[in-house]
């Protein structure tokens, strides 16, 4: 592909990269050669066609290097995305750059979809850091990703970036919120936010209006090395039948394969439950009250209210499900200590 269209672009002023050159390093996702993905497609394929759709979306990936450039050029293939009114275009299709100053994680820039959302994402970015820092730039969460390309300015430093504090990856598995629907940028989706705070690598597997606890998923999901498994699928069983047979069978297949794996459980973000939600807490308090009444030290639960603050209850969703970046700031606010005590027995 051609790297730039943009007029301003002066390529002998850059040297241009593929992410998948060293010393670039992606995280959370996988390729074949065509495009970036997040489950196996043997597994997606097992699921119902939502996840197949899904699967190739790149919610939760992350590109990380060093470097001491005060800017760059960013182009990337885009492809499979999702347009949404209630969703801003700059989250469902976007990158976003954060520069590691001192011992934060600063956000530095955005670098936004075409209004048309053509098949190409191409722009700039001004760094604002001093020095050697560590660049993280998030993947869109409702857009798949072919090739990625990244030109800095000749002879600026550039090498490989730290392990994450925890790098055995956290994995979250649920629904749209879970995807990251609908944060105004990559960088605010709940996981995201907690994995700056908290410095752990982590695998998105939200598969928007998708995730059933399908037994393909429930295999995949036991096999996994990981540190923590977070659990958070109440949105997309169809009915509450539906979660009551399958919560605590994926709880327990996942246990068994895993004894000692931390798994936290979370009921949907919201504050006003009707009669069903109730219901459907009720169910994912029940599998993890059960594990704890049979000596389980490694189960954690949320509740959904519990996710959202006094301050942000009428002002945390777009549409009374999805939250917002108020919500979803609300949700890591929630989770973190919960997240950190586990993150400290590790």
């Amino acid at each position: 592909m051609d790297f730039f269209v943009n007029k301003d672009f002066n390529s002998s002023k850059y040297d241009i990269y593929s992410v998948f050159d060293s010393p670039f390093r992606i995280y959370g996702l996988m390729h074949d050669g065509d495009c970036f993905y997040r489950l196996p497609f043997d597994v997606a394929e097992n699921c119902n066609n939502g996840v197949v759709h899904h699967n190739r979306q790149t919610a939760g990936g992350r590109i990380r290097f060093v470097t001491d450039a005060t800017e760059l050029w960013f182009s990337a293939e885009m492809h499979n995305i999702d347009h949404m009114t209630h969703f801003a275009m700059s989250g469902f299709a976007g990158f976003d750059i954060y520069e590691g100053i001192g011992n934060k994680s600063i956000y530095s820039a955005t670098i936004f979809p075409d209004f048309d959302l053509g098949p190409h994402l191409e722009g700039k970015a001004s760094l604002f850091g001093k020095g050697k820092r560590l660049i993280t730039i998030n993947f869109p969460t409702y857009s798949g990703v072919k090739n990625v390309h990244i030109a800095l300015p000749k002879d600026v430093i550039i090498e490989s970036p730290c392990e994450y504090t925890y790098s055995k990856p956290i994995v979250f598995y649920g629904s749209s919120i879970t995807q990251g629907g609908c944060s105004s940028r990559p960088g605010n989706a709940y996981e995201t936010i907690l994995s700056r705070r908290l410095d752990f690598d982590f695998v998105n597997l939200g598969f928007s209006g998708s995730a059933r606890a399908e037994d393909a998923i429930i295999e995949y999901l036991s096999g996994l090395d990981m540190s923590v498994f977070v659990l958070d699928y109440d949105h997309n069983a169809p009915d509450v039948e539906h979660l009551k047979n399958t919560h605590s069978k994926l709880f327990s297949a996942v246990r068994k394969s895993k004894p000692d794996l931390p798994i936290l459980m979370l009921t949907r973000p919201k504050y006003h439950l009707t009669d069903e939600e109730i219901q459907r807490k009720a169910i994912v308090e029940k599998t993890y009250l059960d594990a704890i009444a049979v000596g389980d030290k490694n189960a954690y639960f949320i509740a959904g209210n519990d996710l959202i603050s006094e301050d942000a209850i009428e002002s945390a969703t777009v549409d009374n499900t999805h939250p917002n970046d108020a919500g979803f700031l609300s949700m890591a606010n929630a989770i973190e200590p919960v997240l950190k005590k586990i993150l400290n027995k590790l």
